[in-house]
């Protein structure tokens, strides 16, 4: 009998990132000459998906976003470290709730090396530190919603994958992990904590509220 596991997506889920290049740049205080008028998705940049899975530098990386943007390399790497925003309201009582009722907490995120280092070492995300099964795709080369990278983590976890909960904001995302056996649920950006907690609630596996 497989004990319930609850994994969580990153960005957009526990932690608020900008949503757009545009976003990014104004949180950065940097100009960027070269963003369009409509808003440009940060999923838009093809060389940070290849950033993500490993496929290229960071130096790379950074001189195709910075000719992409409109700005140096160094103001690119600015705009790209912009796109965290710190933890939302909630999360980090959400997880400690979760660790003291002993569920058992995952994450599987798109991510890159930076920004994944930052998560790690910067003290606004140490509530983050509680989650004990952590799997970001810039260290095992695969990406949601690829089937392999839900694979790769029930195995490397010895989890049953009917056994995980899974959150995360992308619709794409859910459906690769629900086709993998997982109980995906997806998640708006809006008020995201409560969401999970009304989820964990409606299977039993956790209250809607703190206990404490």
């Amino acid at each position: 009998m497989f004990a319930t596991t609850v994994c969580f997506d990153l960005g957009g889920v526990l932690v608020q990132v900008s949503r757009t290049w545009q976003e990014a740049a104004k949180a950065a205080g940097i100009a960027c000459t070269r963003l369009p008028d409509e808003p440009f998705p940060l999923g838009a940049m093809e060389c940070l998906a290849a950033l993500e899975t490993g496929l290229c530098s960071f130096e790379s990386y950074l001189s195709a976003a910075s000719n992409s943007l409109g700005c140096t390399p160094e103001q690119a790497r600015l705009v790209h470290l912009a796109v965290l925003r710190g933890m939302f309201p909630g999360a980090s009582d959400l997880l400690t709730d979760l660790r003291l009722a002993g569920i058992r907490m995952g994450c599987l995120s798109n991510t890159n090396k930076a920004h994944w280092r930052e998560v790690l070492a910067s003290p606004k995300y140490s509530p983050l530190r509680q989650i004990d099964m952590k799997m970001p795709s810039c260290e095992v080369g695969l990406q949601k919603p690829d089937a392999a990278i839900y694979e790769r983590f029930a195995n490397e976890f010895n989890l049953d994958p009917e056994s995980i909960v899974f959150f995360d904001d992308s619709a794409e995302n859910i459906r690769g992990a629900s086709a993998c056996g997982w109980a995906a649920t997806h998640i708006s950006r809006a008020d995201p904590v409560a969401q999970i907690r009304a989820k964990l609630s409606e299977l039993q596996v956790f209250p809607a509220t703190a206990s404490r």
